[in-house]
């Protein structure tokens, strides 16, 4: 089975041709050139060097949050322009878990975090465990301090990914002390591959959306929305 795959849910844009488990190709870019700038010709440039055309997938998998709200809106809206046009199905794959799968070689539990601002992270909790991984924390946006209340009741080493790594270490450490472990820097952020991957283990399963009711996974509301609240 062969996936196109997108990932745009931070600074990050990433696109991959995964067929099966084994990658084709993917392009990585993470410039100051805007989402909606670079992710079309990324997409051509990967179709042109791996000799590959649309008309060939069998799936188109994106990353659906939680993330970028812009960037989140701008991955699917490509996903689902190129799925109407050749009628390719689709599949949408959590952000955290396609962190949480880059690190489910480590034994505990593996602690996606990315920064949803004003000391809140996007979060998940999964249970790693020679190769595989189980979910125990729906994706959900909370405040650091209560994530590492419920973490501490889970007592094992637990592995942290995520952008909010680098912002929120220092906090992590002086709980959990030397249980927690980190990621390197440049293994922090998702990958378009492992969104492929995901996206071909769901399809399998038959966890498949349709262009209409693939919706992203903001988890809250936006700026604008809550201002509007606010003046309500």
């Amino acid at each position: 089975m062969l996936a196109l795959s997108l990932e745009t849910s931070t600074r990050t844009c990433s696109v991959a041709l995964v067929k099966d488990r084994e990658i084709l190709g993917e392009v990585v870019l993470n410039t100051q050139v805007t989402h909606s700038q670079k992710l079309l010709p990324a997409i051509d440039a990967l179709f042109k060097i791996t000799d590959i055309s649309l008309e060939e997938l069998d799936l188109i998998g994106v990353a659906i949050g939680p993330g970028s709200f812009t960037g989140l809106r701008i991955g699917i809206a490509t996903a689902q322009g190129l799925a109407y046009g050749k009628k390719i199905p689709v599949v949408g794959v959590s952000t955290l878990e396609a962190l949480a799968y880059t690190t489910n070689v480590y034994e505990g539990l593996v602690v996606p975090i990315l920064n949803a601002r004003r000391n809140q992270v996007y979060t998940g909790i999964f249970q790693g465990n020679k190769g595989k991984y189980q979910r125990l924390l729906a994706d959900s946006v909370i405040k650091l301090e209560e994530l590492l209340e419920k973490l501490v009741t889970l007592p094992q080493p637990y592995v942290f990914t995520g952008d909010g790594v680098p912002v929120f270490k220092e906090k992590i450490e002086e709980v959990l002390k030397d249980q927690a472990i980190f990621i390197p820097t440049y293994n922090l952020l998702p990958q378009g591959k492992t969104v492929g991957v995901l996206a071909i283990e769901k399809f399998k399963r038959g966890e498949i959306n349709t262009p209409d009711n693939l919706k992203p996974e903001y988890l809250r509301l936006s700026e604008a929305e809550r201002n509007l609240l606010k003046g309500c």
